[in-house]
């Protein structure tokens, strides 16, 4: 996973870095003394980070949550490769994680740890080719490798961690390219792969490969080439053989051709507010949601995630598997959304809004040490406002790209707006879909948001460069 970019990181920053994760020398003249600043920089990024993740290890262990299970039990059947119980809930990227780790807690905690560094490691790169200032980059990585959130995520069994850092890593694969300026076939074949990855880690991020896909044709359509179509399928190919293989697989197994079985059960946590006026022939799953829902607590939210309980009694009444089931749910809840579409769009703002809230899954109360809990607890609530106020700076910098002054003042700008768009189109399509535990959905973009928050502001203080005498852009070497 990344072992080559990693090690380039850490063993050629000097250069900087010369090799995988490059600010090319040309960016910084060999006079400077920043190539030495960021070898040490790094380093020291590094050791703080495994210091922080050692003191957890001591007083902390690895912890379980209900998606716990679900990824568990793949990976179980991964490794006795008997699909019976089967339920196509989950991709196959994290558990196939566990089935190599033996399902063992220990090692998966290990490897995400090492993912957290390595994370860290790739933002610090990006801002350094972004800005280079070797201070920016250590800060950035310095805040992501100290956020108590991602901390105990990397503690947990789910795939934050490892969602995190495939988005990381396809982004700055993204920014490596047009960096350099070298789209070629191997280039896009690497992208192709990394995001597959991503998106088999957590279907969400198959966002990833269409805005990818439009800079990259926007780009390559300026090649001295015109023959960009057979470099461009080096990108395509690999995205959509996976795409269908995976669906392929779920139909043989299960009858369903698609991505993930929970599809209908999350659509539910928006169409539960209209269940009553669910047509008849849903009437057996709707009287087991409404028997659910008389037990809630009354609010304009009692009916999300109430899905998650009842589904069982629903396959049991009606015989369906969870997979026809899940199709069941989609029908009912997409007939529910064009009855009330106004309904259903202000399920989803409100979904969205949850997007930005924050969200950590750990256990305070198994913390040997008290004074540590009670520093880590003072620690997430300082965190916390700060993310709020970084949220809040990052939709000022997304408006403000709107001015040709501030684009201007930004270098390579084409990566900042594809990032506020990889996290924009993230937290619109996830509100679509689902509406419970949004927040936990923006974790693997919370670098990037910090990112474009930090190189946004830098820009601020940036001397408008004059407007060129020609409107030249950079060519594209394939």
């Amino acid at each position: 996973m990344a072992v080559g970019p990693l090690c380039g990181t850490i063993r050629e920053c000097r250069g900087y870095i010369c090799a995988y994760l490059p600010v090319r020398s040309k960016l910084m003249p060999s006079s400077s003394n920043r190539p030495a600043i960021a070898h040490k920089a790094i380093w020291a990024l590094l050791i703080i980070g495994v210091a922080a993740r050692v003191v957890i290890a001591l007083y902390y262990a690895p912890s379980y949550y209900p998606d716990s299970r679900d990824y568990l039990q793949f990976a179980d059947q991964i490794q006795r490769w008997d699909f019976t119980n089967y339920t196509g809930m989950r991709t196959p990227a994290y558990p196939l994680l566990l089935a190599l780790t033996g399902s063992s807690a220990t090692v998966v905690w290990l490897i995400q740890m090492i993912l957290g560094l390595a994370t860290a490691a790739f933002l610090f790169s990006a801002t350094l080719r972004q800005s280079t200032s070797p201070a920016l980059a250590f800060l950035l990585g310095l805040i992501f490798l100290l956020t108590v959130n991602h901390l105990f995520f990397e503690a947990a069994i789910l795939t934050e961690t490892l969602s995190t850092f495939f988005l990381l890593l396809s982004w700055w694969q993204m920014g490596r390219m047009f960096q350099d300026r070298q789209f070629g076939a191997r280039s896009l074949l690497l992208l192709s792969v990394i995001t597959t990855l991503a998106w088999l880690t957590r279907p969400l991020l198959l966002v990833l490969a269409p805005l990818f896909g439009a800079l990259l044709v926007s780009r390559l359509r300026k090649a001295p080439s015109a023959h960009y179509g057979p470099i461009l399928l080096c990108y395509v190919v690999p995205i959509v053989a996976a795409i269908i293989g995976w669906c392929m697989f779920n139909q043989v197994v299960l009858g369903y051709f698609g991505i993930s079985t929970t599809l209908g059960l999350n659509l539910v946590n928006h169409s539960g507010a209209l269940i009553q006026d669910a047509p008849p022939e849903y009437s057996d799953i709707k009287d087991v949601f409404l028997q659910r829902m008389a037990r809630q607590k009354p609010g304009p939210t009692s009916h999300v995630m109430v899905i998650w309980d009842t589904y069982p009694a629903m396959m049991e009444k009606t015989g369906l598997s969870f997979a026809a089931l899940s199709q069941r749910l989609a029908r009912m809840s997409i007939t529910l959304f064009l009855q009330h579409p106004q309904a259903y769009l202000a399920s989803v703002y409100r979904a969205w809004l949850t997007f930005w809230e924050s969200t950590i899954y750990w256990y305070p109360n198994d913390i040997a040490s008290a004074q540590l809990r009670e520093w880590l607890t003072s620690m997430l609530d300082i965190q916390e406002r700060l993310r709020a106020l970084v949220n809040a700076l990052f939709g000022f910098a997304a408006l403000s790209l709107v001015s040709d002054r501030v684009r201007r003042r930004i270098s390579n700008c084409d990566m900042i707006v594809l990032t506020i768009a990889i996290v924009a189109v993230g937290s619109v399509v996830q509100a679509f879909l689902e509406y419970g535990e949004n927040a936990r959905y923006a974790v693997p973009f919370q670098p990037l948001i910090l990112w474009t928050v930090f190189i946004w502001i830098k820009a601020l203080f940036t001397r408008v460069p004059p407007l060129p005498v020609s409107a030249r852009d950079g060519q594209a070497v394939v």
